[in-house]
């Protein structure tokens, strides 16, 4: 056996070697640059350009100096709770808000123009406007086709319900499927082959939509500024959805405030009601007193008292306010799940750290509640634990207003005993000072608590009038600073680029991957240790190539074999050489034919045996013969040797056609015939040639090897398998080829190409064989 030679390993990477592919499948890059192109230009043509509409939203200001109307609000407990930015970002996000705003913004019909590649939705740009019957029934999202026919008439056409209608410009257009009126806005009627139409939307639908779209997010960490933004075919639209959302959200929020304010001043105007009766009555019996006694002041004592007792009823007057507050607060609770609508205390002079605490508590776990049922949608684990906290904050609560009343109740029953014995010094007085003191006594009373009630009232009114939103926007959407996020035209070029270099490269890696055949001439001396006796071109003529043309470069890679053959054979005078391959297709009759036919050419002689007594291919390359006689006849003892020879137009050049196949073929190439017909060609040639069948496929080649000096192994770039290699290698470390060389056949030009560059860089050649000078450049 021979000894085991080293052989590169397959897998390593000659990055020179993958260039050498890619480069091979140039115009692999220039059909995907072209495709890609072509696509990416048909996508930025026609695809909807997406924009990124956005506004920045303060949610309230802190610091600074506050006003008087904030320091009122504040008195009254009618300033919300601090600002809990994720509470008013659901609220913003919420499908009641965005409904609303909706609605306000005639948002319910989306009209559309139809194009050949695209339908594009249009905004305040449309040929005709619907105003719709809202009393009547609407299709509601099906496309309804409009198409002006004149200025006055227009045509309706529902292609889903084969509905055609037609009607006039400014009157009602009714059909079991809609009712609407279509005002028109064009000065020259469309073309007729332009189509447009509307669709009605689902309100409940087109928020959901709207809300999906939405993004609310903290500008940054820490602070109350918030952006909104929409990603948008549509910009103009949008951006005044976004405008008109912020504006819905302040006048929701400048309602509830408000509406606080408004329940203060009609409380404090049921409790005027009272006084003010009170009032009018003590102040006329009064007058009527002094008129009728003619008393007009009172004594000192008398008057002592009466200023204690007035003092006492004050305070008394004070305590029942107060005390029709917390029994109008505990019947509150207990009849309302809501607390934002609830009477501050301090609006009647209430000044109850704890109380104020529980309410504002209460109030602020009343909006974090509101905002969760509008962000969640529904229950939720976070909703239920929030209407938890309610409860308990407002068992709390009630227990608290409960101890106040019983408190209030015990400080009234001893203001009642003080005024019964301060009424005891004023009953020892003269009965017309009695009187005038009790009739004082109750105007003094009654003119402060309505003057006191009156001054509330002012001050809730003050409050209202100056409230404003909490919040306020600090930039505006708008269509100037929508900014395009799709599609972007650099990115999608770049991203043409480079898909067109990455896509052909994964493209032929894998294809080379998977590809179990022969590639180059190099996988032939890194998969074997084999000695490689020439390279031969690819021929598009599956002929005498050689003799066709012998100043081709085809022509040139055979004499170049042939000289190589001295450096295996150079002690052997009469050269035997048996052709073969793995299978068949590989090219070792094109190679056999044409090898053969470079030996004339050094004044030798040579016979070509066409020993494939299977599926001979002779006559491909060299009709002009008769293949009814050769080998076969020879073998079997039908004809001599001199009439099997057939003499070509080659000089020196002899064939030995195969003849009728027989049906053992084996049998003849291994008989003492074929060995005597070597011997007796010996003597008349000097190269012997035999075209031998394919070794995969049967074992003729087998019998032959004891009569050949060398095989010429021939494998084909491309079209040979890498097993087949492998097993001509282990094949030959196991010595069943005495003397073997390689042939690689159909090498492809451009790598043989740029090692003859100086050859012939001074020379070209004429078809007719004549050397024809280049041109100087010097």
């Amino acid at each position: 056996m021979r000894p085991q030679e080293e052989i590169p390993q397959e897998d390593v990477i000659d990055i020179r070697v993958i260039f050498q592919k890619i480069a091979r499948y140039w115009y692999y890059y220039v059909i995907c640059l072209v495709v890609f192109g072509a696509a990416a230009y048909f996508v930025l043509q026609y695809t909807l350009p997406t924009y990124s509409v956005s506004s920045t939203v303060l949610l309230k200001e802190e610091g600074g100096s506050p006003s008087e109307a904030q320091n009122l609000l504040k008195e009254f407990n009618l300033s919300e709770s601090e600002t809990n930015l994720d509470n008013e970002i659901g609220i913003l996000q919420s499908l009641t808000l965005i409904k609303e705003t909706l609605e306000s913004l005639d948002l319910g019909i989306a009209y559309f123009e139809k194009g050949l590649l695209r339908t594009v939705e249009k905004y305040q740009d449309f040929p005709i406007y619907v105003q719709l019957d809202t009393t009547a029934f609407q299709l509601r999202d099906v496309p309804i086709y409009v198409r002006p026919i004149d200025e006055q008439k227009y045509q309706v056409r529902i292609d889903e319900y084969g509905v055609t209608e037609s009607c006039r410009f400014g009157e009602p257009c009714v059909s079991q499927y809609f009712n609407f009126t279509a005002a028109k806005s064009f000065d020259q009627v469309p073309p007729a082959d332009q189509d447009y139409y509307f669709i009605i939307n689902d309100l409940d639908k087109l928020a959901n939509q709207y809300r999906n779209k939405l993004r609310v997010a903290a500008y940054s960490s820490g602070g109350s500024l918030i952006t909104l933004e929409m990603l948008t075919t549509l910009p103009k639209r949008d951006a005044a959805f976004l405008n008109a959302l912020y504006e819905t959200y302040a006048a929701k929020n400048l309602r509830g405030k408000n509406h606080i304010a408004t329940r203060t001043i009609d409380f404090i105007n049921s409790q005027l009601a009272e006084v003010s009766d009170s009032l009018r009555g003590a102040e006329d019996q009064l007058r009527q007193f002094r008129s009728q006694e003619n008393v007009m002041d009172l004594s000192f004592t008398a008057a002592s008292s009466s200023e204690r007792l007035a003092k006492l009823e004050s305070d008394h007057a004070d305590l029942e306010v107060k005390l029709r507050y917390y029994n109008y607060l505990l019947d509150y609770l207990n009849k309302n799940s809501e607390i934002n609508s609830v009477v501050a205390p301090s609006s009647i002079g209430i000044a109850d750290p704890l109380l104020n605490e529980l309410i504002s508590e209460l109030k602020k776990l009343g909006n974090e509640a509101v905002a969760l049922n509008y962000s969640r949608g529904g229950e939720s684990y976070e909703l239920n634990l929030k209407k938890l906290q309610i409860e308990n904050t407002k068992k709390t609560l009630v227990e608290n207003v409960t101890n106040i009343i019983n408190s209030t109740k015990i400080s009234i029953q001893d203001l009642n005993n003080r005024i019964a014995q301060t009424q005891g010094v004023v009953n020892k007085l003269p009965e017309n000072e009695q009187n005038l003191v009790r009739i004082q006594r109750k105007f003094n009373l009654s003119d402060n608590l309505y003057n006191y009630l009156l001054q509330k009232r002012a001050e809730a009114g003050i409050t209202k009038a100056s409230n404003l939103p909490d919040h306020r926007i600090i930039d505006e959407a708008s269509v100037s600073s929508a900014k395009l996020v799709y599609p972007n035209s650099t990115l999608f070029y770049l991203l043409t680029a480079v898909f067109s270099f990455v896509f052909p490269t994964l493209l032929i890696l894998i294809k080379e991957f998977l590809n179990d055949k022969l590639t180059d001439e190099e996988q032939v001396e890194k998969m074997t240790s084999i000695p490689i006796l020439g390279k031969i071109r690819g021929s598009k003529n599956q002929n005498l190539a050689v003799l066709r043309d012998p100043r081709s470069r085809v022509a040139e890679d055979f004499r170049t074999a042939r000289a190589n053959l001295q450096f295996f054979l150079p002690d052997v005078r009469r050269k035997v050489i048996g052709v073969t391959s793995t299978v068949g297709g590989e090219g070792k009759t094109f190679f056999a034919v044409n090898f053969a036919s470079t030996v004339p050419l050094t004044k030798k002689r040579v016979v070509l045996v066409e020993a494939d007594l299977r599926k001979p291919s002779m006559h491909q390359y060299i009709p002009d013969l008769a293949y009814d006689i050769g080998l076969s006849n020879y073998l079997i003892g039908q004809a001599a040797m001199a009439e099997v020879v057939q003499t070509t137009a080659v000089s020196n050049f002899d064939i030995i056609p195969s003849g009728p196949l027989p049906p053992n073929p084996s049998e003849l190439l291994g008989s003492p015939q074929f060995a005597q017909l070597l011997e007796e060609l010996k003597e008349a040639y000097d190269y012997i040639v035999i075209d031998t069948p394919p070794t995969e496929v049967v074992s003729d080649y087998t019998v032959l090897l004891k009569n050949v000096d060398i095989t010429l192994y021939v494998t084909r770039v491309g079209y040979s398998k890498l097993k087949f290699l492998k097993n001509l290698q282990r094949s030959y470390q196991q010595d069943r080829y005495s003397n073997i060389a390689l042939v690689v056949n159909d090498v492809k030009q451009k790598l043989l190409q740029h090692y003859e560059m100086g050859y012939y860089a001074d020379t070209k050649y004429r078809k007719n064989g004549q050397p024809k000078r280049a041109k100087s450049t010097v």
